[in-house]
């Protein structure tokens, strides 16, 4: 079947609409990373401390700060705030940003709250699973760790079902509270365990034509249902799409980091990428309040706003989102992740046991 230019635009457009997955790619990321992190060091005497004092140094000092630029410019009045209503409505009490509960409030709610504030619902979900996970890696046996982790995924999917089914009117529930997202962070844990195994990596790397395969096939599953009703709030998402998207991002992972040479490995290598990899944090909550600021002071009368200067707007919104994001990188983050990692780890014995060893080659990454 051939699509005429029109048709494939519309194409296009839904692919690119998936974007807003992007976050199930971080949960992957995030279970994969903390997960190897937590691993690698469970033997550790400090462990809990250490941990929770690096993720303190590397999520609160910015988040902390875009809530209190936030409160700050509320504060101004409706004077400005009106201006940009879209950044300031829908209010949720700043505590509940504070304690990272605002996922809370949001189901409660049945929408995000402020924009200004609203992609904060995976950072409430992220130091959710930071409080569980430390607990189930350091306590739960080695040879039961696996079994675990995937019971867990299943049940995320079950417990998506159920939520939807009590509050059908609203995807909000099954989109922004911890249990209901769990796959794809505890799939992420699973494959930093696959990864330990003694062999596992070489294993991946013989057998990465496979690996490519089911990438093949879930993108192309994926590409299928995102021409129909493949959005946030469809059934077919909150059944079965968040756990698709996840498994789709794993084996994107696993083949990045098995490989030696191929595609995969050429762009995540990429000192670009790497570099938008590095800001990602900052660009993520900043992005909203930017793009609001701008479109606002520049474009104040949008009856008369055509889409070309909607676009250059837009354009400039993102080169101020990369520079903001960047400097605070250099300025802010770095620094204060150099001092989180001042805290090291100390191991009961002189080395952790086989299973969890990092293989070599993952180790030089």
């Amino acid at each position: 079947m051939q699509l005429g230019a029109h048709g494939f635009l519309s194409f296009a457009g839904k692919i690119f609409g998936l974007t807003w997955s992007g976050v199930d790619l971080f949960f992957v990321l995030s279970g994969f990373l903390i997960g190897g992190i937590l691993l690698d060091q469970r033997e550790s005497e400090n462990y809990f401390k250490v941990f929770y004092t690096r993720r303190a140094c590397r999520i609160v000092p910015l988040y902390y700060s875009v809530l209190l630029l936030f409160l700050l410019s509320f504060s101004l009045g409706p004077a400005f705030t009106g201006r940009i209503p879209q950044l300031y409505d829908k209010w949720i009490p700043p505590w509940c940003y504070f304690t990272f509960t605002q996922n809370f409030a949001m189901f409660a709610r049945g929408d995000f709250g402020p924009s200004w504030l609203g992609v904060t619902w995976s950072l409430a979900i992220e130091e959710q699973f930071y409080l569980l996970l430390p607990f189930i890696i350091r306590f739960v046996p080695a040879r039961k760790l696996s079994a675990l982790l995937g019971s867990l995924f299943g049940l995320a999917i079950v417990l998506r079902i159920v939520v939807s089914a009590y509050h059908p009117e609203s995807f909000v529930p099954t989109f922004v509270l911890m249990p209901c997202r769990a796959d794809a962070l505890m799939l992420g844990v699973l494959c930093a365990y696959a990864a330990r195994r003694p062999g596992a990596i070489d294993y991946l790397a013989r057998h990465s034509i496979h690996l490519y395969a089911i990438l093949g096939i879930l993108a192309s599953a994926t590409v299928w249902t995102a021409t129909g009703s493949y959005q946030p709030g469809s059934v077919s998402m909150m059944i079965y799409g968040y756990s698709l998207l996840a498994l789709l991002y794993a084996s994107l992972l696993l083949i990045a980091i098995s490989e030696k040479r191929g595609p995969v490995s050429m762009i995540t290598r990429n000192p670009v990428l790497r570099w938008f990899g590095l800001i990602a944090y900052g660009a993520y909550l900043l992005h909203q309040p930017i793009n609001g600021l701008c479109h606002s002071l520049l474009l104040p009368d949008t009856a008369n706003t055509s889409k070309h200067q909607e676009q250059a707007v837009t354009a400039l919104a993102f080169l101020l989102t990369v520079a903001i994001a960047s400097l605070s990188w250099i300025y802010l983050e770095k620094k204060i992740i150099a001092f989180g990692h001042s805290f090291k780890y100390k191991l009961k014995v002189a080395a952790t046991t086989e299973l969890f060893r990092v293989p070599s080659r993952q180790a030089s990454r």
